[in-house]
């Protein structure tokens, strides 16, 4: 067998490796200050997780109450063996990490465009992923100009990088790479593109795909993930690349692709750029409503709808939102969202625009199939083909707006009739 397959056969049996105890590490190896940050934050998600807000407080309390080995052990991260390869990677001192696991850093790279080769700025870090994760997000921020957009657009500024996607994307790296690969994550931005890019070493694992991954969960290091999840960073049901897609979505731009990604490394793109301001708008004014209503599979039906005008998505969920009134149906299986999203985002020509241009297109569709069958004419079955989405009854009403235009007529009857592009000649 090749290393990629004994790997991926690895990957599908062994334990989980963050958990495991590294030998030779002490509790003196794990920074105090950062062992106070994850029992903050861990206080912060019990208080917002308790309805009543008295319990709350009193849970909050208790967390911040624990000393810095109750702290690790309640949380599975130390015991009397020693402290695991998840406590280092979240909490470590920089000496520890280079002594006992150099490979848990994330480089961060800018460059202007990819067609820079050295880095305009660069910054390593080599330290308990807890100490630096808000100043990686800086650096990005640092960077993050808003996107230009067409006077009279109404939202707040857009920014390339949306702050909840880049942190699920880095999140998602630091829990799911292989650390018993010795590369790094990497993270390169590009400011001419607008692209960041998020590299972790260790392919996908068995059953997860670019394709699957909105439905496939699992945890590479689900140690870390626990604690991840346990001070409010993470969801560990994964919902990670729901985050990701739906963000995106929601503000126009293109979805995350993970284009590069390899058995030895997951790529994670994301990309800044707004794609259509007018969906932008329109998706403003759908977020005035109960989004929570809204899975990440109906963002990207309604996303499909408005650039596509039809849904390869279940009918069931089709129906569903027509049901809701956020879509309309033009015709057999032609859709467009709803009149009132557009009224509210202040671009009701939009919807007048695509309504009203439906019906021209249909008919020019049926015309240009007519001249191209010349002499042999069409039948009207034939011609239901051109536009499946209509009913036969709808296809006839256009090729009788046709014949009064004097681009189409009909010889014969019935069974045998067959209509021919231009007028009916003397």
């Amino acid at each position: 067998m090749t290393p990629d397959e004994l790997r991926r056969i690895f990957d599908e049996v062994a334990p989980d490796y963050s958990a495991e105890i590294c030998r030779g590490a002490t509790r003196d190896d794990l920074d105090p200050l950062l062992i106070a940050r994850f029992r903050e934050l861990w206080a912060q998600r019990e208080r917002r997780a308790e309805q009543d807000a008295a319990r709350g407080l009193e849970r909050a309390q208790r967390i911040l109450a624990l000393s810095d080995d109750s702290t690790l052990e309640s949380s599975s991260l130390a015991d009397e063996r020693g402290i695991t390869y998840a406590a280092l990677i979240l909490m470590g001192t920089a000496q520890a990490l280079t002594r006992h696991l150099s490979q848990a850093e994330v480089i961060f790279e800018f460059r202007e465009d990819k067609g820079v080769i050295s880095a305009q700025a660069r910054e390593n870090y080599r330290v308990g992923f807890l100490g630096f994760l808000e100043d990686l997000w800086e650096q990005v921020n640092r960077r993050n100009d808003p996107v230009p957009l067409p006077a009279g657009m109404f939202r707040l500024p857009v920014f390339p990088f949306n702050e909840g996607v880049v942190r699920e994307g880095i999140l998602n790296a630091v829990a799911h790479r292989d650390y018993r690969s010795p590369e790094s994550i990497f993270i390169r931005q590009w400011g001419r593109e607008r692209e960041l890019e998020i590299v972790s070493p260790g392919g996908f694992l068995p059953g997860v795909t670019p394709e699957t991954i909105l439905h496939e969960s699992k945890w590479r290091n689900r140690r870390v993930a626990e604690a991840l999840e346990r001070c409010g960073l993470v969801e560990r049901s994964g919902q990670g690349a729901d985050i990701m897609f739906r963000e995106s979505i929601k503000e126009a731009k293109p979805y995350p692709t993970f284009e590069g990604t390899t058995d030895q490394r997951v790529a994670l793109h994301l990309y800044g750029a707004v794609g259509n301001p007018e969906f932008l708008q329109v998706m403003d004014a759908i977020a005035q409503e109960r989004l929570e209503i809204f899975q990440v599979e109906d963002f990207m039906l309604l996303d499909e709808v408005f650039r596509r005008g039809r849904s390869t998505f279940a009918s069931d969920r089709v129906e569903r939102l027509v049901r809701l009134g956020v879509l309309e149906r033009l015709g057999r299986g032609r859709l467009m969202l709803a009149r009132r999203f557009y009224e509210a985002s202040g671009s009701a020509g939009a919807y007048t625009r695509t309504r009203g241009l439906e019906r021209p297109r249909q008919k020019e569709l049926l015309a240009q199939h007519l001249r191209d069958s010349g002499a042999n004419g069409a039948a009207a079955s034939e011609l239901a083909d051109v536009l499946p989405e209509l009913t036969r009854f709808q296809v006839l009403s256009l090729l009788k707006e046709l014949q009064q235009d004097g681009r189409a007529h009909i010889q014969g009857s019935r069974r045998t009739a067959r209509w021919y592009f231009g007028p009916q000649l003397d």
